[in-house]
């Protein structure tokens, strides 16, 4: 069974704050849905709005994983599938099965770096190790 994209979960069902939480840190969920809202256009004032937190959060949100890619990795945006004979990974940005751990992090890193203001589905080019997973 193939792995769900951000696509797929986020497209008709946005995560939404209750006003008992509207205070706190923004959960993983809450962060992969910021992503997939930015690769589909979204302003930071409609994805604050949708989310109910402050723009400021937003946008702290998107300064922090452009100065640091690798917090990108900790949000299970590649998911290892048990393909014979190998181990593939798979990205749920776009759907792309990939061979090699370290290529698949920096293909996804490569989505929100490299790759800014594009759709995720037309890149066509083979990711290479960048110096962002090398840094790890």
């Amino acid at each position: 069974m193939p792995e769900k994209t951000l696509s797929d979960i986020f497209r008709n069902n946005f995560p939404s704050r209750k006003k008992q939480s509207l205070q706190k840190r923004l959960n993983d969920d809450e962060k992969r849905f910021i992503l997939w809202a930015i690769l589909e256009g979204w302003s930071s004032k409609r994805i604050s709005e949708t989310l109910k937190v402050n723009i400021i959060t937003i946008q702290r949100f998107k300064s922090q994983y452009k100065n640091t890619p690798s917090v990108l990795l900790n949000l299970n945006l590649i998911k290892m599938t048990s393909r014979i004979p190998r181990n593939e990974y798979v990205c749920l940005i776009c759907g792309k099965y990939i061979v090699e751990e370290n290529t698949a992090q920096n293909h996804l890193i490569e989505h929100f770096i490299n790759t800014e203001n594009k759709n995720p589905q037309k890149i066509k080019s083979k990711p290479q190790i960048s110096k962002w997973v090398e840094e790890l």
